[in-house]
């Protein structure tokens, strides 16, 4: 009975949390990736929806398309900065290892001048995870290094329906295409060394998205987008080395498991405000469906006699979330940006746990873009701040607590390149 129970604490300890790490985004649960999946949106606080005339319409609104005439290719990428501490009720403090990975975006984008269809492809990576505890942290027992990498290929069209209103759509291939979760194991017994787990994995899955644009005036223009719910479905293995066989049965266990990510369907409604040749407004609104995940359901193919977690509770929440920005045409080379933007949080107190320290949050924006004659730079810096959470829950497991206070704070430097060829 020792070994059994044991053995299922160990387990779900291990991958008991190997469902949505994707939702992290390097730092965020809600509104869209805080690595950027543009430089220019990212300096004026992802609010894009409603304006929408650059190449990375494809992601934020494929409708606008038709608004970019002749050839435009966008490339670039976020450095991101992840800072996390933990402190226990007792006062001990952890702080997660530092990683400053980057996460590129591209797009281009092809519309003849005088048609009324506009053609695009966007790759980029709107989700994603990255945390690493160290290995005599409180998380040990329960998550150490946290990785999942991911990329989606979104291929778009757009059709003038007239001269303002354009309606646009595409599908989105998601590939998960590496995911390490690493977590050292208790062998419980007075002087006995911890054994290791790793658990990798990968999938991919299809959905889409759709779009309409309203040009109402020069100087008003709204945007509404639409994302599909993507489930993806994850084959994996979960290798544990080092075991105690007179706790576990074993000394080392090798087992195929399949999971499922759920990416949320989600609205974005977004308007743009020219109010002169000078400055421009932006203002989203976005809800997003996380409350898909409710729970994470598991399957193997061999147990080894071992009882294993086949449900984990999720319990997430759907959010909505606000961003507002402003661009000034500063000369005529030279565009300043600035903007904020306010998420809510999806994981409740209850489930919240150290492989995914979700919370509400806001975050400050300011960039810059360089132009010369239909090239630019540009580059855009957020602080990402989230709000400390203190929570007493049952998440962790015998050998882990996640019991205690999470802060977390994020920086992001964004950096970009554009280049049109013909149209105005």
């Amino acid at each position: 009975m020792f070994k059994l129970k044991t053995g299922a604490l160990l387990i779900a300890a291990s991958i008991g949390f190997y469902m949505p790490q994707s939702v992290f985004a390097l730092g965020s649960a809600a509104f869209s990736n805080e690595t950027g999946v543009s430089a220019k949106a990212t300096a004026h606080g992802f609010a894009f929806a409603g304006v929408a005339d650059d190449s990375s319409a494809i992601f934020y609104n494929p409708a606008g398309l038709v608004q970019v005439k002749g050839e435009q290719t966008m490339l670039g990428g976020s450095f991101v900065s992840l800072d996390g501490k933990h402190t226990t009720p007792s006062g001990t403090e952890d702080t997660m290892a530092s990683h400053t990975p980057f996460v590129p975006y591209f797009y281009t984008s092809y519309s003849g001048t005088g048609s009324k269809w506009a053609y695009g492809l966007g790759v980029n990576s709107p989700f994603g995870l990255l945390t690493d505890w160290k290995n005599d942290s409180f998380s040990k027992y329960y998550a150490t290094e946290t990785k999942l990498l991911m990329y989606m290929v979104n291929p778009t069209v757009a059709y003038s329906v007239t001269d303002s209103v354009s309606v646009g759509g595409g599908v989105d291939y998601l590939d998960f295409y590496d995911t390490e979760l690493h977590a050292k194991v208790s062998n419980v017994l007075p002087g006995s060394t911890d054994g290791d787990s790793k658990l990798t994995g990968n999938g991919h899955a299809w959905g889409y998205n759709l779009g309409v644009h309203w040009k109402a005036t020069e100087k008003h223009s709204f945007g509404l987008s639409y994302r599909s719910q993507v489930n993806v479905p994850i084959k994996g293995d979960i290798e544990l080395t080092g075991l105690n066989p007179l706790v576990y049965g074993v000394s080392n266990l090798k087992t195929s498991v399949t999971t499922e990510f759920k990416i949320p369907q989600s609205v974005l409604f977004g308007y743009g405000f020219k109010p002169n040749d000078s400055w421009t407004l932006f203002a989203d609104y976005q809800w997003a469906d996380w409350k898909v995940d409710q729970n994470t359901d598991f399957n193997y193919d061999n147990t080894s006699g071992i009882p294993l977690p086949t449900r984990i509770p999720r319990d997430w929440r759907s959010t909505n979330n606000i961003g507002l920005g402003a661009e000034l045409k500063a000369t005529q080379n030279v565009d300043v940006r600035f903007g904020a933007l306010a998420y809510e949080r999806v994981v409740p107190s209850g489930t919240l746990e150290s492989t995914l320290p979700d919370s509400s949050r806001e975050a400050a924006m300011i960039g810059a873009g360089f132009h010369w004659g239909q090239s630019s730079v540009d580059l855009g810096y957020q602080a990402i701040f989230f709000n400390s959470r203190s929570v007493t829950n049952a998440a962790g497991n015998a050998f882990a607590s996640m019991n205690g206070k999470f802060e977390t704070m994020v920086n992001v430097l964004t950096l970009g390149f554009s280049q049109k060829w013909g149209g105005a």
